[in-house]
């Protein structure tokens, strides 16, 4: 296994880990839904990677990790706790270095383009 879909494959890892864990301590199926969905996208995105298809994989991964970025922006906003701020944050942040990453990727599998 080569080193560019191990981002899509943790991150997505992490996004299912945290819905099951929202879902395990207050019963929040959303979270449960939005983390195995998000998550499952992710880890989809790097299984595309892993075939060869790079430019689909990384688009796919990038569109995901904005996405991500919307939906637990909004939490950080709504959230009552400082705890589901802070862990709402700190994916709000990777999701972060996720597009930043994935960003780079794409613009190096895209035809025509150099940065």
């Amino acid at each position: 296994m080569g080193g560019a879909e191990h981002v899509s494959y943790a991150f997505g890892g992490l996004l299912i880990a945290v819905g099951a864990g929202a879902y395990a301590c207050k019963r929040s199926i959303h979270s449960l839904v939005a983390g195995c969905l998000l998550g499952s996208t992710l880890i989809g995105s790097g299984a595309l990677i892993h075939t060869g298809r790079h430019l689909e994989g990384h688009s796919l991964a990038l569109g995901t990790s904005l996405a991500t970025i919307v939906a637990m922006s909004l939490r950080v906003i709504k959230a009552q706790s400082w705890s589901s701020r802070i862990i709402s944050g700190l994916i709000v942040v990777c999701a972060g270095l996720s597009v930043h990453y994935q960003r780079a990727k794409v613009m190096e599998w895209f035809p025509g383009t150099t940065e």
